[in-house]
């Protein structure tokens, strides 16, 4: 389809915390940094995952295909897409985006992990303490209040959980939302909102679109 300018569709794309683009850093040869007002262009034809300018309709989607490279933190950008444009399922690929806003986004996405696995804790009757107790550890290690060390001991133990309730959504939640202090945030929200999806739904879309569009100042463009 083709998408006039005054129509831009709104979406959400995630970079590297600095703004660098997460695949190479590159566009058309040039090394990138995404800040609010820069438009990127790649001329037709688009192809998707292949050629084109990429970004997902829900931040969660978007969380999804975020990649960076190893130890990397993450950044979001709240993004304009207009031109000629492919949807496919979750994702859009575009000939324009637009940063409308941005910020580094680590911790929120962290704590986003945190907020799945509690909604799924929740509502299990007596939740495993070695679950709980992970979510309350990575939270103190977000904080600064614990250690790798501990994060990861803390993880370890959700998981033997996890596994002693047969897979509960609710345990495995808890297992990705602690994990190891290496793990990327996109990794530890994508997991912790698969494992809790069937008892959160849309919530959890809408919720972590509540935090990123805080943080980047635009609540009202947020679905």
């Amino acid at each position: 389809m083709y998408v006039e300018r005054k129509d831009a569709i709104e979406a959400w794309h995630f970079t590297e915390a600095d703004g660098r683009l997460c695949q190479n850093g590159g566009h058309h040869g040039r090394r990138v940094r995404v800040k609010p007002g820069l438009v990127l262009h790649v001329t037709p034809p688009l192809e998707m995952c292949a050629r084109g300018l990429h970004a997902s309709r829900g931040a969660l989607d978007a969380v999804y295909y975020a990649s960076p490279s190893p130890k990397k933190h993450l950044g979001v950008s709240r993004v304009r897409l207009w031109g000629t444009v492919i949807e496919g399922g979750d994702k859009l690929v575009a000939e324009y985006r637009e940063c409308i806003a941005f910020a580094p986004c680590e911790r929120e996405l962290h704590e986003f992990a945190c907020w799945c696995a509690e909604r799924a804790l929740a509502l299990v009757e007596n939740p495993d303490p070695r679950s709980v107790a992970a979510v309350r550890v990575k939270r103190a290690w977000l904080d600064g209040n614990a250690t790798d060390n501990e994060l990861a001991a803390a993880g370890s133990a959700a998981w033997s959980a996890a596994w002693s309730a047969a897979w509960s959504a609710a345990g495995y939640a808890a297992r990705a939302a602690a994990g190891a202090a290496a793990r990327a945030a996109a990794g530890a929200a994508a997991w912790a909102a698969d494992a809790a999806r069937a008892a959160a739904g849309d919530a959890q879309n809408a919720e972590l679109e509540r935090v990123l569009g805080k943080l980047l100042g635009c609540e009202a463009r947020a679905r």
